[in-house]
């Protein structure tokens, strides 16, 4: 996120308000991903997220 000027809030923003722009789909670790996206705080914000069927969780892969 630092490398890419992304801020916390604006990912936050983008998992919680953001449209599924990619997927859900399965990827060659038979995990499904779902990229969404959101323009935040002046500018667009892309977060790509793991959807963990376990435990019922998600994490983060890239913000763009």
């Amino acid at each position: 996120m630092a490398e890419r000027g992304v801020t916390i809030r604006q990912a936050l923003d983008t998992l919680r308000n953001g449209q599924i722009v990619d997927g859900p789909k399965l990827d060659e670790y038979r995990e499904w991903r779902v990229k969404l996206k959101k323009r935040s705080a002046g500018r667009n914000t892309q977060v790509v997220v793991v959807i963990n069927q376990h435990d019922q969780s998600l994490t983060v892969v890239t913000v763009i």
